[in-house]
């Protein structure tokens, strides 16, 4: 077992440390407040516009696999 766990998160990770048998998160009251003000922010979705997805459409050439994988990439892209 390792001395530590982690968690990823969106910027970065948190690491808890392994103490007397028990994970413990050695964190500050600011990083602790950051960490917290990241996961409640909202975030409005963005989706795609007409045009793109008639690009889209154009570039997959009437494959409907590879349509939604380019729709997909675009949201991820336009979603960060």
């Amino acid at each position: 077992m390792k001395p530590y766990e982690e968690i990823d998160f969106p910027n970065g990770f948190l690491r808890w440390i392994r103490e007397d048998g028990e994970y413990v998160c050695r964190m500050t009251e600011e990083q602790m407040v950051k960490i917290k003000a990241i996961h409640e922010s909202p975030s409005t979705w963005v989706g795609l516009t007409k045009d793109e997805m008639e690009t889209l459409s154009y570039k997959a050439e009437g494959n409907t696999w590879i349509a939604i994988e380019l729709a997909e990439a675009k949201l991820k892209e336009k979603n960060r």
